[in-house]
């Protein structure tokens, strides 16, 4: 049982292993309970019956050691949570001496935990603190990796083919400081913007390369007397790609920009949310702000990934915007990590309304589907042993938040196209 292999004994009296504990039971069944992948339990059944266990007990036996193995995951993140929020509440001690000593506001705040219990009042804020900053701070660290990730590349390069003065020079004459002027990554545009840039090439005698000319297309280089200048530039991919990830470094300098301020007015803001009366679970959050951060996210592990979002900025829902973010990604990754794209992916989400219920519309078109997967069990599959414990993970993560937005998920396929709706509940 150590190997994690299933015993199915129709005689004991012929396994010399069998060890007889008070009367001898002619007939066993033993199935392992794993957590990631190592044997942590054993379902294990004898009878007076010889040959009385059959596939159909060692089908139940390993379904019910497949709903163990899940029960007992959503244990063990349940004590890494509690973990967490210990350590928070172990921190707000020190926050909360802060922000008396900053606001005089906070004397009120004094004055309830004189008349309340106090160990209560601090497990308030750790919530608070974790619920409003989790979503910055998620997309400060996603951006700093980012930036990390292209200094090492662009390092990398430099080692290898170190620029010269003109290619230094275009360079820095075209860096974008600030938010990315880069055009919409959408297809179409895309296709629309490299036609222009190639007839506008041949009109001044050159002949650029096809992915040059994409490259200028996403950079907005259009102009003739930008062509005229790179047309001088001996390596104008290379050139092309180091301008990408530097304009790239200062896009998500912006990002961690704005998160910071975000990440400030939350904790500007938490005196107010701590001595509301109402409990802060769930607030009410834009759709569209719920994507914030999601394109460089999974670009750190999907490069060349397209996320496409057309939302309403009017729609509105009552959620933990966090778990909203972690809803998207594992969705994304689910259908990135299962399937096969002869071309750079694009998944598109779109929002809709319909009478009292607010949803998304996720598509993605691809080249094959690896698994038996998208369907409208897809959820179902979360009890699959058949899939890798990466996939029935995600597929856990997303049915718990959707449970705790008591949002619902519907999957279809229509020929290699990948069509998923999700459901929330609109606000009156």
């Amino acid at each position: 049982m150590i190997a994690g292999i299933h015993e199915l004994i129709p005689d004991t009296k012929k396994e010399d292993k069998y060890i007889v504990d008070d009367n001898l039971r002619l007939s066993e069944l033993a199935v392992p309970i794993f957590y990631k992948k190592k044997v942590i339990g054993v379902i294990d059944s004898e009878n007076t019956v010889l040959n009385f266990f059959n596939e159909r007990h060692l089908y139940l036996f390993k379904r019910i050691s497949s709903l163990l193995e899940s029960h007992y995951n959503r244990l063990v993140e349940q004590e890494i949570k509690q973990n967490l929020q210990d350590k928070i509440i172990a921190l707000n001690n020190n926050l909360e001496q802060e922000i008396n000593e900053k606001t005089k506001e906070n004397t009120e705040l004094n004055h309830r935990i004189l008349d309340q219990d106090k160990k209560v009042i601090i497990g308030e804020i750790a919530t608070i603190i974790a619920h409003e900053l989790n979503t910055p701070l998620a997309s400060i660290k996603a951006g700093s990796e980012a930036i990390v990730f292209l200094f090492n590349r662009l390092l990398s390069m430099q080692l290898k083919k170190p620029m010269n003065p003109k290619e230094l020079e275009f360079i820095v004459r075209h860096a974008v400081q600030g938010p990315s002027k880069d055009v919409n990554n959408e297809r179409t545009v895309l296709k629309k913007k490299t036609n222009e840039i190639r007839d506008t090439s041949k009109s001044l005698g050159f002949s650029f390369d096809d992915a040059s000319i994409l490259l200028m297309a996403k950079l907005n280089i259009n102009r003739s007397k930008d062509l005229i200048e790179l047309a001088k530039i001996e390596h104008i991919e290379y050139v092309l790609n180091l301008l990408h990830d530097i304009n790239s470094i200062y896009k998500f300098n912006h990002s961690l920009v704005k998160m910071v301020k975000r990440t400030h007015n939350s904790i500007s803001n938490l005196k107010t949310l701590v001595l509301s009366d109402e409990e802060k679970i769930k607030k009410v959050t834009t759709l569209i702000s719920t994507f914030n951060g999601l394109q460089q996210y999974i670009n750190m592990h999907y490069p060349k990934t397209i996320i496409s979002t057309e939302i309403d900025k009017m729609l509105k829902i009552l959620a933990f915007d966090f778990q909203t973010i972690q809803l998207w990604s594992n969705i994304a990754h689910l259908i990135l990590e299962n399937c096969s794209f002869n071309s750079p992916p694009i998944i598109k989400f779109n929002s809709f309304h319909e009478d009292s219920q607010i949803g998304i519309t996720i598509k993605c078109s691809t080249t094959a589907i690896k698994t038996k997967l998208f369907d409208d069990e897809i959820l179902n599959y979360r009890f699959s042993n058949k899939l890798n414990s990466k996939t029935t993970l995600k597929l856990n993560i997303i049915k718990t938040i959707l449970d705790d937005h008591n949002a619902y998920l519907k999957c279809t396929r229509d020929d290699n196209e990948i069509i998923i709706n999700l459901f929330f509940n609109g606000l009156n």
